[in-house]
């Protein structure tokens, strides 16, 4: 009993930072990097690439990666052959993709649209810009744009609109800024957004926002303070997110994450990317979440990540919150309350877990009150750890005795 008493106090408040960052299956191909991806319904998929470490070798498999089996099986080869740095876009069930550059060095201006449900390429119109490579591409209101990217002789920053219905490319408003390649670009709510990327002058922070009814570009807030290229975006409900990439000097590569919410024009910094940090990192959404690999720090990696929003912000508010275990020492029965309405913030299967010294599950119910109660007179006296969990993430942790 003694030595049970010296751990006796009042936990309040103390917790453990859990990870968003889930790793998955890695890429089953060789590791690469200035790769392609998208997603077509449930499905995810990546592809071409190239490594450049003493000898250039260029890729034109693709990949596809189901999530509900954490698995991967190849579809068919991109049929213009071996490409880097190409761009996509979406729109219903087509992924349309092109730009890039040849293994022979020359830039495309091809676009093909693949068809899932016949795992086929279709031939679509030639993009009617300078041939690029490192474009970015997003879609709007059932319509494809294409811009920005590395030209012959420089960067540019024109941009381009498909229309399906057509086939066919028309010039709209260039973005107002230097030239840039490398850059993000990704859609919310109707509005297009591209930012950061690689200029004559280096790397760059800045971020816009492109209506389509107006054809007008507005300038918003930076994307954290530092300048970056070759870095991975998305976006997921109404937010939108940009990390990684290479630092203002060239020398750092970077694994920060920024979330970017259009209503206040304001970027919140979310953990870290869990693996190295890198430039060239590709990825694809499905539903709420986003998957994401590939990528170089010079060393060419085929790790593949899933990274859930909703698990990061359950984890800031749980991490937030005052939450007080008592009593402690508890003899029966232990109650865990919230100062704050739980009801309607956290999901459905936030569970708190009880836990033993050896990490043995005594106790596992359902937390969605402001006052949970658990009756603990058939464990024996101990210590004993507490745990909010989620999708088998522990989100915050706390301990507490037991005495008799």
């Amino acid at each position: 009993m003694n030595k049970l008493l010296t751990y006796c106090f009042l936990f309040l408040g103390v917790s453990t930072f859990a990870s968003p960052w889930f790793q998955k299956s890695i890429f089953p191909a060789e590791a690469r990097h200035r790769t392609t991806a998208f997603s077509i319904g449930n499905h995810g998929y990546m592809g071409l690439g190239h490594i450049n470490s003493g000898t250039d070798v260029v890729h034109e498999d693709f990949w596809k990666y189901d999530p509900s089996s954490n698995s991967w099986s190849q579809v068919a080869n991109y049929p213009e052959g071996k490409i880097y740095h190409a761009t996509c876009f979406v729109i219903g069930n087509l992924a349309y993709v092109g730009t890039g550059r040849r293994e022979n060095g020359s830039y495309s201006v091809k676009f093909h649209a693949y068809n899932s449900q016949t795992n086929t390429w279709i031939p679509k119109s030639d993009f009617i810009g300078l041939p690029r490579r490192g474009s970015v591409g997003f879609s709007l209101n059932n319509a494809g744009y294409v811009g920005t990217g590395q030209i012959s002789g420089g960067f540019s920053s024109t941009f381009y609109k498909y229309s399906p219905t057509s086939n066919s490319w028309a010039q709209i408003a260039s973005i107002p800024a230097i030239e840039r390649t490398s850059a993000v670009g990704f859609s919310i709510d109707n509005k297009g957004y591209v930012g950061t990327g690689e200029t004559p002058f280096g790397p760059i922070n800045d971020f816009w926002e492109y209506n389509p009814l107006t054809d007008q570009w507005i300038q918003k807030a930076n994307v954290s303070n530092t300048s970056r290229q070759e870095a991975f975006g998305f976006s997921i409900n109404s937010s939108g997110y940009i990390g990684t990439g290479l630092d203002s000097t060239g020398n750092n590569n970077l694994k920060d994450i920024w979330e970017y919410f259009p209503a206040s024009d304001a970027w919140l910094q979310c953990q870290d990317f869990d693996g190295t940090a890198r430039r060239y990192l590709s990825g694809f959404t499905i539903g709420s979440r986003a998957y994401m690999g590939m990528g170089t720090n010079g060393i060419n990696f085929n790790d593949f990540w899933m990274f859930d929003p909703a698990l990061s912000n359950l984890t800031e508010i749980l991490n937030t919150l005052k939450i007080e275990i008592y009593p402690n020492p508890a003899t029966h029965y232990l109650r865990i309350e919230s100062s704050e309405i739980l009801e309607g913030i956290v999901p459905k299967n936030l569970k708190i877990v009880i836990r033993d010294l050896q990490g043995n599950t005594k106790m596992e119910e359902v937390f969605d009150m402001n006052l949970h109660i658990f009756d603990i007179s058939e464990l024996p006296p101990s210590m004993y750890f507490y745990s909010f969990e989620c999708e088998q993430k522990r989100l915050r942790t706390g301990k507490f005795i037991i005495i008799k």
